[in-house]
């Protein structure tokens, strides 16, 4: 049995705190999820920073669910041709979808050689079409993640130490940047300080191509023609940006193959334009098992987990989880912590609702606890002849 080096132990330590994540039921459906836009909308403290965050640890490690959301994915010969048809607008009909796969789908077919040793490799063979598989290598811009929030992770200088002759520096750090340390095993990390001068961090790239991954920094407040005209390959934005701001990351995903945009979202008294924009035209909702109960239980509605609407929007998928989907949390103590908010909430069943299960809600009145197409949209010719007469039976 071959002893591990000190540098091999300090690495594989180094997983520890990504391998100890508890992946939930809607964690597994927002992995799993192919679409264009992923948003979640969460309570309180439910856990969606570490969610989204570890979705992009995966995304570098090349052990993404979902294949071709890998930084490096794997496809075979039919799966090329049907990507270049696709780009040329042709009739798709006739042409093999092809098939996809991660590197760590690749290392378990057991070709005796894997893409973390060797990127190329003539045993490298789809299993479904016998043709040979090629790795999608992404090239500058397209490896980089965007990472926007309300405020700038950067360094700020503390007041010298009385006695201590030296300056203490402290960092001042957006809540996004705290998850990615938190999660992210720190070898992979060329440099862990990060400045409003260089708001980026490098990520050594764990397959042979030579490039590093780049995380970067924006936020909401910085005039949005600085973060426009360039590609991302993922946007994340924490909380509610400007629409201005949103507009302008969409064009940013549209030239870089399987680029995403994901929302994170707690609700608060303004319910702001996600509402309109994104929750009320999402075509798949993923709802948690709290959220179902909370509904059955508090609204006497029945919902379901998974629903698929009939929204012209079919990239866009909705994850609405609750704070007692974390499963870190004690629900008792949950409910004993959200007393201290007396005023603001305990004795406000609306308040209440935007804290814990991410309710859209005005103040004194609902707009619609659960928005879908099916109910809140009705079919005119159900109700109304061609003439506009009303159908009474």
């Amino acid at each position: 049995m071959q002893q591990l080096t000190d540098r091999q132990t300090t690495e594989l330590n180094n997983y520890s705190a990504l391998a100890s994540y508890q992946y939930t039921w809607i964690g597994n459906k927002f992995m799993n999820c192919p679409l264009d836009v992923l948003a979640v909308f969460f309570g309180n403290q439910a856990g969606k920073g570490a969610m989204v965050v570890i979705n992009y640890i995966l995304r570098i490690l090349g052990c993404h669910p979902v294949a071709q959301k890998n930084v490096l994915y794997y496809q075979c010969e039919n799966a090329i041709k049907y990507d270049e048809a696709e780009r040329k607008d042709k009739d798709l009909t006739e042409i093999e979808r092809g098939h996809y796969y991660s590197p760590k789908n690749v290392v378990d077919m057991k070709f005796g050689v894997d893409p973390y040793i060797a990127l190329y490799s003539d045993k490298y063979i789809c299993p479904e079409c016998s043709t040979k598989l090629t790795p999608h290598i992404r090239q500058g811009a397209h490896r980089v993640i965007r990472f926007a929030s309300q405020t700038m992770p950067g360094s700020e200088s503390a007041a010298k130490g009385k006695g201590s002759g030296r300056e203490a520096n402290t960092e001042t750090k957006n809540t996004q940047f705290i998850e990615l340390m938190k999660w992210m095993p720190a070898h992979l990390l060329r440099d862990k300080k990060i400045s409003v001068r260089d708001a980026t961090l490098r990520v050594l790239d764990p397959f042979p191509t030579g490039m590093d991954i780049v995380i970067e920094f924006v936020s909401f407040g910085q005039v949005v023609q600085s973060s426009a005209g360039v590609q991302r390959m993922s946007n994340w934005l924490d909380e509610l940006p400007s629409k201005e701001f949103f507009d302008e990351q969409v064009p940013r995903m549209l030239a870089v193959d399987n680029s995403d945009i994901i929302l994170s979202y707690t609700v608060t008294k303004d319910v702001g334009y996600l509402f309109d924009l994104i929750w009320s035209r999402g075509r798949w909702i993923y709802r948690s098992k709290s959220i179902v109960k909370h509904f059955k239980e508090k609204k006497n509605e029945i919902i379901p987990m998974v629903e698929e609407t009939d929204s012209e929007f079919k990239n866009i998928a909705v994850f609405h989880g609750s704070t007692f989907d974390n499963p870190t949390l004690k629900p008792s103590r949950v409910r004993e912590m959200m007393k201290l908010l007396h005023d603001d909430c305990t004795d406000n069943e609306d308040v209440m609702d935007m804290r814990l299960y991410c309710l859209f809600k005005e103040i004194s009145a609902y707009i619609f606890p659960s928005f879908n197409m099916r109910t809140h949209v009705i079919d005119p010719s159900r109700y109304f002849t061609a003439e506009g007469e009303i159908i009474l039976n």
